[in-house]
Order: structure tokens, then C-alpha cells, then sequence
């Protein structure tokens, strides 16, 4: 068997300390690119491994710290008016708060803000976690946000469309929406309609079409789908649609939706029309209720575990962790 490469013969090989050896491998910002580079260039041409017990190590030594010294770590929000930022904070500084981090508010779509002046501010606050929130109010800013990843553990909130592709923690919205199927069922609703927008279909990756279609195939019905542009509520055809489909009941993105169509729809609702909400954050509303509070928790726990085991940089192969959401009964449904 041939001996084990360890760092100090990376180091003896490449003529650098060890540690510097061991910061490179960790990929430390600290470190030059150019040296880290080479140092991961020799390491695989050794055929270096690392050493899992050495890494448990340093994972608890960094756990047993005062939580005081663990850092700080990052929120990236499109803008102080982005979509439920204050849901995702919660979560993520009481969570972050109970392992010892703090987390700032940075807002990458501000006036004058820009990738390089992020980047600055990110490392002169000695930030190395990152959790990112997509901006999902416009298609102008679906785009590559353009920081030096290599420096960062980081992990995208929520569904919105992000590039880089890095680790993300969000609702299941395929799951949520078979859910919400399911209980309007129980319910008993049986012609239940999909209104929605096309851009809400994109920014979910397709994941609300693809819990509601498998919900119809299970009930051996057509679908039936009414898809309009963003924001725009044609009345006469939704009341074709609900009298040419016979629909009792209908599923759509979010509150705000639910009381645009209640306002267009010429039945009574509930007594004559079910709506229900994917996104719900009234009680008043029926539909799922996706606590992003815990989603922001979630993120975080998933931060802080890359943090401790030195992954930083664009994942090679991106995880994603799906928060299910809980059924609310509301008051625009009802026992049919």
C-alpha cells in the first residue's frame, strides 16, 4: 500500500508552510488564486485525500467556539422592497442568532451598488457565508450576479431564477401544489381549474404545472388551465372559462390573485366558487402557508454546515433542500 500524501509533503514538494498548504486547499481568500491554483494542482497530482477525521476536528473546534466569535454572515436582497424579505430576515437572524452568527442586510440592486462594491463590502466585513435572495419582481434583474464565489459558502432563498447556480434552499412548490389539490378535494371539489401567469410558471421552473398536472392525471380529468400575461386580468375570459370548464373551484399563485379574481368572477365565493392561494400569508385566504421564517432557518443551517466543512465557491454539484408548506383552510373555500 503506498503511504498516505499528507500536507507537509505538498508543502516540502511546493516549498510553501504547511498551513498556507492547508488554507489553499480550503480554498481561503486569504490565499492567492494563483497559489491556490497550484497547491490544488499538486495535491491532485499526488493524490492527496483529505482526512475525514482531521476535518470532524476542525468542525468541532469551530462548533465549541463562544458563540460570540463565530462571525458574521450575509443576506443579498434585490431591494429594500423585494418580495418577503422581512420573512426569509426573521428566520435567518433568529436562527443565525442561536449559533452565534449575525446577518447583514445588503441590497444588491441600490443605486450605485455593484458587483465589485458588494465584493469589497463582503470582504472588509470578513463575511465568508452568503445567502441570497432572487429578485423575482422583474425579469429585468433575472441575470448573473458577478462575485468572486470562490471567497463564499452561499445558498440561494426561495424559487426565483439565479446565476450562478449554487446551493438552494425553498418551498416545494410540485409538492405544495399536489397538496392543495388533495385538500380541495377532500373538500369536495371536483372541476378545479389553474389560473396563473406566464411568468410565474418561469420563475417556478415549471414545479406548480407539474404538481397540479400530476394531480389530474391521478384523478384521470383534463386539465384545465387559464395562463394570461403578468397583471392582466381579462374579465370575459375567465368567465368563459369558469362557465365552459364548469368550474366549482380554482387554484392560483397568491393572495393577491385570489382577490383579483374575486373581483372578476361573477359567482359568489365560497358559496358558489372555491379559490385557493399556493402562496397564502392571511388566515382570511385559503391555501398553503410556506412559513419562510423557516425556509431563512433552513438556509441558514445549511451556511453555517459548508462554513464548517470549508466548501466555498459554485457547487460542482448544486443541492437543493425543499420546505413544505401547511394546508390552510381560510374562509374562500368551504365543505361543498
Amino acid at each position: 500500500m503506498w503511504p498516505q500524501v499528507k500536507l507537509k509533503d505538498i508543502a516540502a514538494k511546493l516549498g510553501l508552510h504547511h498551513g498556507t498548504v492547508s488554507r489553499a486547499l480550503r480554498g481561503d481568500s486569504r490565499i492567492a488564486p494563483a497559489t491556490r491554483q497550484r497547491v490544488q494542482a499538486v495535491a491532485l497530482e499526488m493524490g492527496y485525500e483529505p482526512d475525514a477525521s482531521a476535518r470532524a476536528m476542525a468542525a468541532r473546534r469551530q462548533a465549541a467556539r463562544p458563540l460570540s466569535e463565530r462571525g458574521a454572515l450575509a443576506m443579498l436582497l434585490p431591494h429594500e422592497s423585494g418580495t418577503h424579505p422581512s420573512s426569509y430576515f426573521s428566520g435567518a437572524t433568529q436562527r443565525a442568532s442561536e449559533l452565534g452568527y449575525t446577518v447583514n442586510e445588503i441590497f444588491y440592486h441600490t443605486p450605485g451598488m455593484t458587483a465589485h462594491r458588494v465584493n469589497q463590502i463582503l470582504k472588509n466585513r470578513g463575511i465568508v457565508g452568503v445567502l441570497v435572495q432572487p429578485d423575482t419582481a422583474s425579469s429585468k434583474y433575472l441575470k448573473r450576479l458577478q462575485l468572486d464565489w470562490s471567497h463564499f459558502s452561499s445558498v440561494i432563498m426561495g424559487n426565483g431564477l439565479f446565476l450562478p447556480t449554487l446551493h438552494r434552499v425553498a418551498d416545494d412548490q410540485f409538492r405544495n401544489l399536489r397538496l392543495l389539490t388533495r385538500k380541495l378535494g377532500g373538500l369536495g371539489y371536483r372541476r378545479i381549474g389553474f389560473f396563473t401567469e406566464q411568468k410565474r410558471i418561469v420563475q417556478a421552473e415549471n414545479s406548480w404545472l407539474g404538481g397540479y398536472l400530476a394531480e389530474m392525471m391521478r384523478l384521470k380529468q383534463a386539465p384545465m388551465i387559464l395562463n394570461q400575461k403578468e397583471n392582466q386580468y381579462d374579465e370575459k375570459a375567465i368567465r368563459r372559462w369558469i362557465r365552459d370548464e364548469r368550474l366549482d373551484a380554482i387554484l392560483t399563485g397568491n393572495c393577491y390573485a385570489v382577490s383579483r379574481l374575486q373581483s372578476v368572477v361573477s359567482q359568489k365565493v365560497p358559496e358558489d366558487l372555491g379559490l385557493a392561494a399556493l402562496y397564502t400569508e392571511t388566515p382570511e385566504i385559503s391555501g398553503i402557508n410556506h412559513s419562510l421564517e423557516r425556509i431563512g432557518a433552513a438556509a441558514v443551517d445549511f451556511i453555517v454546515h459548508q462554513i464548517h466543512t470549508h466548501q466555498r465557491g459554485v457547487p460542482e454539484f448544486p443541492q437543493r433542500i425543499l420546505v413544505q408548506g401547511i394546508w390552510n383552510l381560510g374562509e374562500t373555500v368551504r365543505k361543498v
